[in-house]
């Protein structure tokens, strides 16, 4: 009974859906990095969850997991998709 409450008191993240253009940020400078798409939404066993992007100029893929915090759609991205619950991620 009580795990259904704690799933209740969780708000349900909307995830950007595959293939939807994205910027990503740049922990240097802070600056934004258009030029990538969403190719998978990576969900970890301790409830974060992050982004694995492809590359748009040549269709590669990038090889390190992005917070969902770094990662921002681009005009003309599709509709974000539920993809279950997790912590505030505000």
């Amino acid at each position: 009974m009580g795990d259904d409450a704690e799933a209740r008191k969780q708000p349900t993240l909307h995830y950007l859906a595959t293939g939807v253009p994205v910027a990503v940020r740049c922990s240097f400078e802070g600056t934004w990095s258009p030029g990538f798409e969403v190719a998978e939404i990576v969900l970890e066993p301790d409830g974060g969850a992050g982004y694995r992007l492809r590359r748009l100029s040549d269709g590669t893929l990038v090889p390190v997991i992005f917070p969902i915090e770094d990662v921002i759609p681009r005009a003309g991205g599709r509709a974000a998709s539920t993809a279950g619950r997790g912590p505030d991620q505000g």
